[in-house]
This record gives C-alpha cells, structure tokens and sequence, in this order.
C-alpha cells in the first residue's frame, strides 16, 4: 500500500516524497526495491550476448532505476526519530512504514508526532481483530500524546487486499461495527489484483499503466493525498 502511494506521488503529481522503511518485522519496502531492482536487470540482460554485460553498465543501469523510484531508506526504532526529524523539511509527504503495533519502546512518541495515520486491514476475522487491538492501544497511549499537544488524531481504516465480488466484503460496514472498530475508513481500496506481485514493477505499473488497475490506484492515492492536504 505504502510503496503505490508513493509511486503515484513521486510519478503522477508534482509533490515530493520520501519513504521510511520502519518495519523492522517485514523490512517489505526495502526488500521489494531490491527485488525490482534485480528483477529489471535480469530482464535487461537477455537482450546482451555472453560476456557484453559490463559491472559498468549494470551499475548504470541500476542507478538509472533506482533514480526513477521514490526516495526510501530504512531505519529501526532507535533511529528513526531523528532520520524523520533530518528527512522532513525537505519534502511534502514523508511516508513511514510501520508494523501494527506500538508496543516497542519509543514508538508512542513516534506514533504521536504523525500528522496521519492510515491503518490497513482485510476483512478477516483475524485482521479485523488485530486492527481493533491496534486502535485501542492507539487510543489508549498515543491519543492522550496528541491531545497533550492540542492536536487532532487523523486516523483512518484502509481495505486492503480485499476481494470485491465476496459477500463479506460488500457487508463491510456491518462487520466493522461488529468488531467495534470506530475509525471512518476510505472510500476508495486496494483490491487483491491491484496488489502489486514480486515479479511486477511500480514505476512501470503506475507511469505506463502496466497490468494492474491504476484507475483504482489512481483514486486511492488521490483520497489520501487529498486528506493530508486539506
């Protein structure tokens, strides 16, 4: 979710933005970048015979995509306060990547100097639960921060991953509040096919319109950019 974001952001408008990798549970964002990384050269590489792709020219290349992407870094908890202080003056949207929990040390504070925050969820028994767990330790250490500093929470539920034609997911509203979850969520969402896969590339999916759905891409980047800046 956070890597369309941020390539629709850094592709599709005039904004700048930058990515912070903080989940030290999955690093996902930082080991996609390397996959696609990988996935582009290796593709490159079957138009040269044996032995005429250079180091050079592989180092060229690289450089020529990775400069196309979003600027990302990684960082753990013990850094990232600061590498948020050091990265956030000199860009419009800078974008962190967290796992769902603010049980770490150091995390409430982190957590309560985020002007958003977007909570992504299936509608699964499991992730709906997990998502309820995560606001109410939300609303029980890092909403009383925020409101210490006389700021508004803006935190809001994404579907994410979700399969359109299922029962389920056309009853979300209902099972929402069945699971007490009080947070509005989005309009738009992320479906299970816009997802994009390992072997996928971001630059090529959202500026050239690849395989995926960048219609929906489109309105859900737009919704949230939208939010932040209004």
């Amino acid at each position: 979710m956070t890597n369309q974001l941020a390539t629709y952001i850094h592709l599709k408008t005039d904004y700048s933005v930058k990515v912070i990798d903080a989940d030290f549970i999955q690093g996902s964002l930082i080991s996609s970048r390397n996959y696609e990384v990988k996935y582009y050269i290796d593709y490159i590489k079957k138009g040269f015979n044996e032995g005429e792709f250079t180091p050079e020219l592989e180092k060229a290349l690289t450089k020529e995509y990775v400069d196309n992407c979003y600027p990302l870094m990684a960082s753990d908890y013990a850094n990232l306060q600061n590498i948020i202080i050091d990265n956030s003056e000199d860009c419009d949207f800078l974008l962190v990547d967290l796992p769902g929990t603010v049980s770490a040390k150091g995390i409430i504070t982190i957590y309560a100097s985020f002007d958003f925050v977007f909570v992504p969820t299936d509608i699964t028994f499991k992730d709906l639960d997990a998502t309820r767990k995560f606001l109410e330790m939300y609303d029980s250490s890092v909403r009383p921060e925020r409101e210490k500093m006389k700021l508004k929470c803006n935190i809001y539920g994404v579907f994410n991953k979700v399969k359109e034609n299922t029962i389920e997911f056309k009853q979300r509203d209902e099972i929402i509040k069945k699971h007490d979850i009080k947070i509005p969520f989005l309009k738009n969402y992320i479906t299970e096919t816009t997802q994009l896969k390992r072997e996928d590339s971001t630059v090529e999916t959202i500026a050239l319109g690849g395989l995926k759905n960048n219609k929906m891409i489109s309105n859900f980047a737009s919704e949230i950019i939208n939010l932040m800046l209004n």
